[in-house]
C-alpha cells in the first residue's frame, strides 16, 4: 500500500471515528427525543395536606415515572364547595390536562358535571362517585371497610358494650356506606349503636365528658381521621377518659394516628396502601390524556392492624413506604 493511501485510509477511520462519538454523546447528529410532559392537578377535600403524607409519596414517584409536572392544591374553606369547584375550572383553564379529585360534596360535583361547568377528564379518589366525565375512580369497598372494623371491634368487647359510631358529618358516600357496614355487623350481634358528630375539639371534649360521666366503659369509633385525631389527643390529655372506654378504632395511617396506635391510645385500625393510592392516581390521569375515553375502577384493599402487629414487615410497607 503507498503512503497516499495509506494516509487516506487512517483520515477516514479518524472521521468514523469522530462520527461515531458524535452520535453517542451529542445530539449533534441524532436529537433525542424530548418526552412529553403532562400538566395535572391534584386538588383534595381539605385545607391541609397533612393527611396525604403517603399519598404524596407515591404521586411523587409516578410523576418521575410518567413525565407528569402536578400542583397539589388545598382548600382555603373546607366547608365551600363552590370553591372546590372554582379550583377545578381554574386549574383546566390554566392549562391542566387532567384532574385527580378527592370530593367534598359528590352531589354538588355530580350537578356541576351534567351541567358542564367543571370538564375532566378526572380521576377521583376517596369517594365510589362515578360519572361519564371520570375515566377512573380509585376508591376502596367502604362497606365492607366499615364490617372489618366492626368485627374487630365485636371481638374485642362484649354485647353489653355501648359504642359510638363519630364523625365530623355523617353525610357524604364514603361515610354512609362504612356506617352501613358497621351497623349491619352491630345489629346482628346485638350492640347498641349512637352516632354522634362533633366538629370540633371542644365538642369532641363534651362528648366524651358526657360518656365518661355514666360510668360505664363504651367503645368509640371514629368514621375519618379529623375526628380520630380529635378523640386521641383529648383521651391522651385527659388519661382519665381512657378508664372509661373499651377501646377506640378508626381508619386511616397518618403518622400521628399511627403514633397513637403504638401508645396504646387506639385499639385497632382499619388502613389502605395510600401511597398506591397516590401513585395510581397519577398513573391513571396520565393514561387518560394519552386515551380520552376510557372509563374504569379500581379498588385499593384495606388491612386490619393493631398495636402488636404495627411492626410486621407486612404493615411496615403499606404505612411507612419509602422510609
Amino acid at each position: 500500500m503507498t503512503p497516499k493511501r495509506e494516509k487516506i485510509l487512517w483520515t477516514v477511520y479518524g472521521l468514523v471515528l469522530i462520527l461515531l462519538f458524535l452520535i453517542s454523546s451529542t445530539d449533534v447528529i441524532m436529537k433525542e427525543k424530548e418526552p412529553e410532559i403532562y400538566p395535572i392537578s391534584i386538588i383534595i377535600d381539605d385545607t391541609t395536606d397533612d393527611f396525604y403524607v403517603n399519598f404524596k409519596k407515591g404521586v411523587d414517584q409516578a410523576a418521575i415515572d410518567y413525565h407528569a409536572d402536578v400542583s397539589f392544591i388545598t382548600l382555603y374553606d373546607k366547608t365551600r364547595t363552590d370553591q372546590q369547584l372554582e379550583l377545578v375550572s381554574r386549574e383546566v383553564n390554566d392549562g391542566a390536562r387532567a384532574v385527580i379529585l378527592s370530593p367534598l360534596d359528590e352531589s354538588a360535583l355530580l350537578l356541576a358535571m351534567d351541567e358542564t361547568m367543571i370538564n375532566g377528564p378526572f380521576v377521583v379518589i376517596n369517594s365510589p362517585l362515578s360519572h361519564v366525565k371520570v375515566s377512573c375512580n380509585i376508591t376502596e369497598d367502604y362497606g365492607k371497610a366499615g364490617e372489618t372494623l366492626a368485627e374487630n371491634i365485636v371481638r374485642r368487647t362484649g354485647k353489653t358494650t355501648p359504642v359510638y359510631l363519630i364523625a365530623e358529618s355523617m353525610a357524604g358516600f364514603p361515610n354512609m356506606l362504612i356506617q352501613e357496614g358497621m351497623m349491619s355487623v352491630f345489629q346482628e350481634n346485638g350492640y347498641e349503636v349512637q352516632t354522634v358528630e362533633v366538629k370540633s375539639e371542644e365538642e369532641c371534649r363534651k362528648f366524651l365528658n358526657e360518656v365518661t360521666g355514666r360510668q360505664k366503659e363504651t367503645a368509640l369509633a371514629a368514621l375519618d381521621v379529623e375526628t380520630l385525631l380529635r378523640i386521641s389527643r383529648t383521651l391522651e390529655e385527659q388519661e382519665a377518659y381512657q378508664t372509661y372506654t373499651s377501646g377506640v378504632y378508626g381508619f386511616g395511617s397518618t403518622l400521628q394516628i399511627l403514633n397513637y396506635l403504638d401508645k396504646g391510645v387506639i385499639d385497632g385500625l382499619v388502613v389502605t396502601n395510600d401511597f398506591i393510592r397516590g401513585y395510581l392516581s397519577i398513573q391513571k390521569a396520565v393514561e387518560a390524556i394519552q386515551n380520552v375515553g376510557i372509563h374504569q375502577t379500581v379498588e385499593i384493599p384495606h388491612y386490619y392492624v393493631e398495636q402488636k402487629n404495627l411492626r410486621d414487615k407486612e404493615f411496615q410497607k403499606i404505612l411507612y413506604p419509602l422510609d
